[in-house]
């Protein structure tokens, strides 16, 4: 990726929480996320580093649809 992007180029990477328990069970349930592993910030920071990415910046987003589930919300972040 960083070969391909334009000098001064950005990357966005969006990644689940990797602490969320829930995000955790449908991980390690799911088929299609057979082989995958989540990425704790920490460790997607340093291999971006390893290839000549400068992490900028590191923002969450919290994504509820409704708002019965609001109650859900410490299990996001």
């Amino acid at each position: 990726m960083y070969r391909i992007l334009k000098p001064g180029g950005r990357l966005y990477l969006f990644e689940h929480n990797p602490l969320n328990p829930v995000t955790k069970y449908l991980v390690k349930t799911c088929v299609f996320d057979k082989e995958a592993r989540l990425l704790s910030f920490s460790n997607t920071k340093r291999l971006l580093k390893m290839v000549n990415f400068a992490v900028i910046a590191q923002k969450t987003i919290l994504f509820f649809p409704r708002k019965k589930l609001l109650a859900k919300r410490p299990l996001d972040g």
